[in-house]
């Protein structure tokens, strides 16, 4: 049998496994823009305190949690009326937004998000759930707090009554 002969057999072989690797390769959808006016929402807001990384200054500003009794969540941290920083996610994804960069990352409830992603651990700990990884949260009364020790990336802050 000559080489062309078996790379001609092969294709229609090759063509099944491509298409079946295609399909089962999903990437994660984007998240539709949340409605705070819609029912099931609980809004808290407050002023929180950002340190990106060990060397970085320190930066403050807003901060607003938005929960769903549908399990949607989102986080905000701004400087009015520029937003820095959006996490978003429900029950399978997640999603984060640094829109004066212009970048969104976004994966699946079940993959941890990048160390680097404080924001993501923050909504984790506020949705009740282990921070993980090298992230320490402590929360008393309206105050709060989430660190990395590795990288250290601090963020703390309180919401209003």
């Amino acid at each position: 049998m000559s080489p062309r002969a078996g790379l001609e057999r092969a294709q229609p072989g090759c063509a099944w496994l491509l298409l079946l690797l295609l399909l089962g390769c999903r990437t994660v959808s984007e998240l539709p823009q949340v409605d705070l006016s819609q029912p099931g929402w609980r809004v808290l807001q407050g002023q929180a305190v950002w340190k990106p990384n060990r060397d970085a200054l320190e930066l403050s500003g807003e901060v607003l949690w938005a929960a769903n009794r549908d399990g949607r969540y989102l986080l905000q941290f701004l400087k009015t009326p520029i937003v820095l920083v959006e996490a978003q996610g429900d029950e399978e994804r997640w999603q984060i937004s640094f829109p004066a960069e212009g970048r969104t990352l976004k994966g699946s409830a079940a993959r941890l998000p990048s160390r680097q992603l404080g924001w993501l651990y923050l909504a984790r700990a506020l949705r009740g759930e282990k921070s993980g990884g090298d992230w320490a949260f402590f929360r008393k009364g309206e105050k709060w707090a989430l660190g990395n020790a590795q990288t250290g990336e601090m963020i703390d802050g309180y919401f209003r009554p």
